[in-house]
């Protein structure tokens, strides 16, 4: 009996170490997107209020793996949407979520955000945004410092592209 109890014992070292020591693959990605954008116009549901720049995502594993990308971020832009805008602003943000993606490029693409920002020269803001395709599903929030003098508020598309 403790010869058939030390062969289970050897066997489950060794075939546990093999498992243990497999590759981790998705969904267990923890990311993050850093972003700079900048711009303004005119809008009342009707018009035009864009903000554009670069950024990256940073992403790690639970194994310790990490992958950047980085990217091109627009925000608005759209002739007709729910909100309103007016001025010029520059953001520097930090968006984080939960979530399911393959890999972090599965974060790239087209997301529906709402959200408030606004400076009277320095100021901030705050969004939260959902990106949903047949490979990921997130909710992501983000904060932001504002500089600039203006106002921006509502629903409207985020788009992530890779540079």
């Amino acid at each position: 009996m403790k010869k058939i109890s030390a062969l289970f014992a050897l066997a489950a070292m060794v075939f546990g170490t093999q498992f243990a020591q497999a590759d981790v693959k998705a969904p267990l990605w923890n990311c993050a997107v850093s972003f700079n954008v900048e711009g303004g116009g005119l809008k009342v549901i009707v018009g035009s209020f864009a903000l554009e720049g670069q950024g990256k995502i940073s992403c790690m594993d639970v194994a310790g793996n990490t992958e950047e990308i980085p990217v091109y971020v627009t925000v608005g832009g759209r002739p007709l949407s729910l909100g309103i805008g007016a001025g010029h602003l520059q953001l520097v943000g930090l968006a984080t979520g939960i979530g399911l993606a393959g890999q972090p490029s599965d974060l790239l693409g087209t997301y529906v955000v709402a959200g408030v920002r606004g400076a009277i020269f320095l100021g901030g803001g705050a969004d939260v945004a959902l990106h949903a395709t047949h490979r990921s599903i997130t909710v992501n929030a983000s904060i932001q410092a504002v500089s600039g003098l203006g106002l921006n508020a509502g629903i409207d598309r985020l788009t992530i592209e890779r540079l």
